[in-house]
C-alpha cells in the first residue's frame, strides 16, 4: 500500500503497508491488517497487488461489461492500472473500457472503546465507566455522546458524570436513570492530528437490583479540527449486577458417619480453613451454631470444584455458598458445580 502515488506511477515513494502470503484457491480472499495505516479526508492511496501463477496465465481478476452477465458494470480513468513487471503501469480503461482489477481496501474511522470488557458490581456499590478513543487522525473539536442502559431496572446512571480536562466547554444536557447525553468543545485545541489514547468521558453505574443490562455508547455528532465529520461505530458491553454475599446462618448438625453422607472421602468439623490436594474429597459437618463459614483452598489449581449443600431439613434455610470473589454459586438447600 502506498499513500499520495503519482498519477502514472502507483509505486511511488515507499510502501506503508507490506502483506504476502500464498492462496491454495481462487475467490474473493480478505487480508486482515495489523498495523493501522492513518489516512486523512482526501488523500490519495494504492493498493498493489503482485500475483504469481504456476499453470494459469491470467491471474489477475478483472469487473468488465459482459452481456447478460455483468452489463451494467463500469468504471473510470484514473482508478485501475496494469503492470508487467510493476514499474511501468497503464490504466486499464485504455485497453479494457468501463474495466476495474478486483481489488478493494476497508477503511474506517477511529474505534470508541470502555477502558473495561465487562462489569461487574454489587447492587448499591457504584463503579466508574470511561469511554476512549484509540487514535484521532485529524484531531477532535467537539463531539456530542449519548450513554445508556437496556435495563434501568438493574442499573441506573449517578450524578458522576465526568468530562476530560481537555473538553474546557461541556455540558451535559439531558440526564436520567437509564440515559445521559454529554457535550463537549476543545477550545484549546488540545487533541491535534494523530493524538492516542483519549479520554473521552466518564459516568458511574450503580447496580440496583440483581441481574445483567447492556451499556450503549453512541456519538450522534463527532467532529475533527477542520469540521469533519467523524462517525465511530455505536459500542455496547454488559453489566452485571450481584447482591452483596451474606455470611451462612447457623444450621442444625448434617447426620453422618465419618466419611460424610455420600460415603466418600475423610470427614472433617468446620470452623477453619482447610487443604484439599488435588483428586481428593472431603466432607465437613456442620455443627449447631459453631461456624460462621468454611474456607476451603487447593493445593494446586483448581479445574472442578464441586459444593454440595445437603437436604437438613425446613430450618435450614439461609446459608449461601460463594468463591472467593463473593460471587453467589448457590442458596438455601441446593447443589452448586463450578468449574
Amino acid at each position: 500500500m502506498y499513500l499520495s502515488p503519482g498519477e502514472e506511477n502507483v509505486t511511488a515513494g515507499s510502501p506503508a503497508l507490506t502483506l504476502s502470503g500464498h492462496m491454495e484457491t481462487p475467490g474473493y480472499h480478505t487480508l486482515p491488517v495489523e498495523d493501522e495505516v492513518l489516512l486523512t479526508k482526501g488523500e490519495d492511496f494504492s493498493v498493489v497487488v503482485r500475483l504469481t501463477d504456476s499453470w494459469y496465465k491470467y491471474p489477475i481478476a478483472v469487473e468488465a461489461p459482459i452481456r447478460s452477465y455483468s452489463s451494467k458494470a463500469t468504471a473510470h480513468a484514473g482508478e485501475s492500472f496494469i503492470s508487467a513487471d510493476g514499474v511501468k503501469w497503464q490504466d486499464i480503461t485504455k485497453k479494457y473500457p468501463n474495466t476495474n482489477v478486483c481489488i478493494k481496501a476497508y477503511a474506517k474511522y477511529p474505534s470508541i472503546s470502555f477502558n473495561c470488557d465487562n462489569v461487574s458490581v454489587k447492587a448499591g456499590s457504584p463503579s466508574n465507566i470511561t469511554v476512549m478513543m484509540g487514535r484521532a487522525p485529524q484531531g477532535i473539536a467537539g463531539y456530542q455522546m449519548q450513554v445508556s442502559l437496556s435495563n434501568p431496572d438493574v442499573a441506573e446512571i449517578t450524578g458522576g458524570v465526568s468530562f476530560p480536562d481537555w473538553a474546557t466547554l461541556n455540558e451535559i444536557s439531558e440526564e436520567q436513570a437509564g440515559t445521559v447525553t454529554m457535550k463537549a468543545v476543545d477550545l484549546g485545541t488540545a487533541i491535534q492530528k494523530n493524538a492516542k489514547e483519549i479520554v473521552i468521558g466518564s459516568v458511574t453505574i450503580t447496580g440496583t437490583n440483581e441481574g445483567s443490562t447492556g451499556i450503549t455508547v453512541t456519538m450522534p455528532m463527532m467532529t475533527a479540527d477542520g469540521g469533519d465529520a467523524i462517525v465511530p461505530c455505536d459500542l455496547t458491553t454488559d453489566i452485571s449486577v450481584h447482591e452483596d454475599v451474606m455470611p451462612p446462618t447457623p444450621t442444625p448438625p448434617v447426620a453422618g458417619g465419618g466419611s460424610g453422607s455420600s460415603g466418600h472421602g475423610s470427614h472433617s468439623d468446620v470452623g477453619a480453613a482447610h487443604d484439599v490436594s488435588a483428586g481428593e474429597s472431603k466432607s465437613f459437618a456442620m455443627k449447631e451454631s459453631s461456624f460462621s463459614q468454611v474456607s476451603i483452598s487447593a493445593k494446586t489449581n483448581i479445574k472442578e470444584m464441586m459444593i454440595v449443600v445437603s437436604d437438613v431439613g425446613d430450618s435450614a434455610g439461609g446459608y449461601r455458598c460463594a468463591n472467593r470473589s463473593g460471587i453467589p454459586l448457590c442458596g438455601g438447600r441446593a447443589s452448586a458445580y463450578q468449574r
